[in-house]
């Protein structure tokens, strides 16, 4: 049975990966074929005095192939410098195991989901990473699960009077109250479990 492998390469520039191959280019453009190893390119410099600093041009800015498993494939990448002190970059990539399911990426500030559950003034919400996030309201003294898909109330619960924040804590939910220096701990069905 053949088993399909969605190699999606992406060349950007990311500063925080670890060094996996390292290369020095000239200040003039190079060009060449490089095997689909890689995908992420990182530039690094150290600025001579008086002269520009390394910048990175990179020609695609991102692969994307669809391989069987067990295929190999090249494609060209030109990795230039438009400054005057040598660039040193690095090379990388991404394998996505699901090919009709790309990354999930974001922009900075893009709005992802929105919930409806009722309430008014929410002071914190968490998650307990089986399909539900919770919500408290302070003014409302209430607690509230919602399904993550349809936005759906599953359970509502009073609070510990006026519940400012919560967070779970992989067993229990530690709720910490507007009225008081009071951290209150609860289970799933909304019982108390001391403070």
């Amino acid at each position: 049975m053949l088993q399909i492998s969605k190699l999606s390469m992406l060349l950007c520039l990311l500063l925080v990966f670890p060094v996996l191959a390292e290369r020095s280019a000239p200040p003039d453009e190079v060009a060449g074929t490089n095997a689909l190893e890689s995908s992420i390119v990182e530039a690094s410099s150290a600025q001579s005095p008086g002269r520009d600093q390394p910048a990175i041009t990179v020609e695609p800015n991102a692969l994307e192939l669809e391989l069987y498993t067990g295929d190999m494939t090249e494609a060209p990448i030109t990795i230039g410098n438009e400054g005057d002190d040598p660039l040193d970059f690095t090379v990388g990539f991404e394998v996505v195991g699901e090919p009709e399911r790309g990354p999930r990426r974001d922009e900075p500030g893009e709005v992802l989901a929105e919930y409806d559950g009722g309430l008014a003034t929410i002071g914190g919400m968490t998650s307990t990473l089986d399909g539900r996030i919770w919500a408290c309201s302070y003014s409302g003294n209430e607690i509230r699960s919602m399904d993550v898909e349809s936005g759906e109330v599953l359970s509502q619960w009073a609070g510990p009077g006026s519940p400012l924040s919560i967070v779970w804590q992989g067993e229990e939910f530690w709720v910490a109250s507007w009225s008081g220096a009071v951290i209150t701990r609860y289970n799933l069905d909304g019982e108390a479990l001391g403070t």
